[in-house]
């Protein structure tokens, strides 16, 4: 778990210096009400006021995309599975394509997701020798 708390404390350092709540915020397309509801949490918790946890949302973690992370992995631990091979790695390029383009994160959280899955892949690669 001390990875875990560690790429939070990261997250929560690198938002206060840069709040990036969305590709909505900046492109010109409405947020879905999920959206909107993660923008209005994102700014209570980066202002002075008092917050109450909310567990619907206190889980945002937007760089590295995770989502990313995991398509990755699952689609190389599939690799395997000759008949699973082809869906997997099609589903986890979906996966990457859509968490842009449905406005849940920005193009450079889905590289930062890619080189974390491949860096995981290498090291455990490297390991497993």
């Amino acid at each position: 778990m001390p990875q875990l708390k560690s790429n939070s404390n990261l997250t929560g350092a690198l938002f206060a210096l840069w709040p990036a709540v969305g590709p909505w915020t900046t492109q010109n397309f409405q947020p879905t009400s999920d959206q909107a509801a993660v923008t209005a949490y994102l700014m209570l918790l980066n202002s002075h006021a008092p917050v109450v946890i909310d567990m619907q949302n206190a889980g945002i973690v937007s760089f590295p995309s995770y989502h990313v992370v995991l398509a990755i992995l699952s689609a190389t631990a599939l690799r395997s599975i000759r008949s699973l091979r082809a869906p997997a790695w099609i589903l986890a390029e979906l996966i990457c394509i859509s968490t842009v383009l449905t406005g849940w994160h920005y193009a450079i959280d889905v590289s930062g997701g890619l080189v974390v899955a491949i860096v995981s892949i290498s090291i455990v690669s490297q390991i497993a020798l």
